[in-house]
């Protein structure tokens, strides 16, 4: 039995069974290809035809190298071809959240409310593209589809990491307020008060960087299982990241320069430095799948 495959919007074929599914278990096709055989009327992904070999933990393209330049080369390298739609994603994605925050009295609402599927149709994007599966502008509108899902992911991992950081802030809070309280020299003048700021703020950050980095792969997680609850996305994100959160922290940090260098560039070229940042993003992800499944 011969099949035909779709690959970059290309037809390839045909191919045995065997070779095709040699394919998958490669990496080089993932199990959203397109896939077709004679005697079948339309062209299908490769998960509808073969349904027991893509559950969770299926194959995805292998990452060869886990280091930073590495996943950065594995994004750029993604990325060629897609550079202008990753841009034009983001920016929509940037747009829409401010246009959201615009609205008249309810703004915050109607921002909550889209934040968490455009979450999920952003990550999705950068899922796909790092494993060259056919991406679009529209690509970023499917989390609308789960909305409930998107919009609890969102709110119940920013309402952890805002109370975790408020909490954390705590001890230094009473240290500003004793300061500014101190009736002996005004608050601007007091030496202690950059102190005392310093001892409430940083806390503060590093609770909230620690809380983020233990739920950061939940909307990866979400977009390759649907139907998967809440509470599960974050218990597998947090076993995902288990000794793997200062690498995903370094990671980050690798692309500040990127950041200062599109800020310089009137602001425009962030646009360019956050589709890289998440491309790797992606490709992290997909080197936690690679490493569970091995």
């Amino acid at each position: 039995m011969e099949w035909y495959y779709e690959k970059n919007g290309s037809q390839h074929g045909p191919i045995s069974e065997d070779a095709l599914k040699a394919l998958i278990a490669a990496g080089d096709l993932v199990v959203s290809n397109l896939v077709w055989r004679e005697g079948m009327g339309d062209w299908v992904a490769y998960a509808s035809v073969f349904p027991e070999e893509t559950s969770f933990g299926a194959p995805q393209r292998a990452i060869s190298d886990a280091s930073c330049s590495g996943l950065r080369r594995e994004a750029r390298e993604a990325l060629s071809g897609n550079w202008w739609s990753g841009v034009l994603v983001t920016f929509v994605y940037g747009l829409l959240q401010q246009v959201a925050v615009a609205v008249p009295f309810l703004g915050v609402f109607v921002s909550w409310a889209i934040a968490g599927p455009l979450q999920l149709g952003y990550h999705g994007f950068f899922q796909g593209v790092i494993r060259r599966e056919s991406v679009e502008v529209g690509t970023l509108f499917k989390g609308f589809e789960r909305w409930g899902q998107g919009f609890a992911l969102f709110f119940v991992t920013t309402m952890i990491i805002v109370f975790a950081s408020i909490f954390a802030a705590i001890p230094g809070g009473f240290f500003v307020g004793y300061v500014i309280s101190d009736s002996s020299a005004r608050p601007e003048e007091n030496p202690f008060l950059l102190i005392a700021l310093f001892a409430a703020m940083m806390p503060a950050v590093l609770v909230g960087t620690y809380f983020w980095l233990r739920y950061s792969m939940i909307y990866f997680i979400a977009n390759d299982n649907p139907e998967i609850g809440v509470l599960d996305a974050m218990k597998q994100s947090c076993e995902m990241m288990d000794g793997h959160k200062v690498r995903l922290c370094i990671l980050s940090l690798t692309f500040t320069g990127w950041h200062i260098l599109g800020f310089l560039a009137l602001g425009i070229g962030m646009l360019w430095s956050t589709v890289y940042m998440l491309a790797a993003f992606a490709a992290f992800y997909d080197d936690l799948r690679q490493r569970e499944s091995n």
